[in-house]
């Protein structure tokens, strides 16, 4: 029984070398499988991609024509919106929103790259609250902003409370 135990204990590191070594191999086996069948689904996508370049050629003619049918047509370049139109298109949304205002606006200015609109705003409420609203939906305004420089709250002449707001619509130049 003592040569027994002797001969497992010189065969015991070359047992456990062969074990971590099969191991070793297992998982290399495994994650080749692995690699392989990702290599074989990228190569699917790549010809699949090859076949469809002319559908994506198609709609890249279709893009374009749609663009040249809008400048020609509507001159409107749809892919270079100015920061003057968005701060136009912003101030008809005030005007849609608050129909009793009075707007008065002047010409752009462009300073330290930004293009600004000063607008004045006049209006008649007939309580705090809807004047407290009208406030709130400007000042949640998000781009192009609108900042409030001057804000004075009186007693109307006939009845409820005027508002009239200094400020100006501002937005990065492009």
């Amino acid at each position: 029984m003592i040569h027994y135990f002797d001969y497992m204990k010189k065969k015991y590191p070359l047992y456990l070398i062969s074990g971590v070594m099969l191991a070793v191999l297992a998982f290399t086996s495994v994650l080749t499988n692995r690699y392989n069948r990702h290599l074989s689904y990228m190569l699917d996508d790549m010809q699949l991609l090859r076949l469809n370049t002319g559908r994506i050629h198609e709609q890249v003619r279709d893009i374009d024509s749609m663009k040249h049918y809008f400048d020609k047509q509507y001159r409107l370049d749809i892919f270079n919106i100015s920061p003057e139109r968005q701060i136009l298109s912003t101030l008809d949304r005030i005007k849609s929103r608050l129909p009793e205002a009075l707007i008065t606006v002047s010409s752009f200015e462009k300073k330290k790259g930004n293009v600004r609109l000063p607008v004045t705003i006049q209006l008649n409420h007939g309580n705090y609250r809807n004047l407290l609203n009208s406030v709130d939906y400007l000042e949640t305004l998000g781009i192009p902003d609108y900042k409030i420089e001057r804000l004075y709250i009186s007693k109307g002449q006939v009845s409820g409370l005027e508002l009239m707001l200094t400020g100006a619509l501002s937005m990065p130049a492009s």
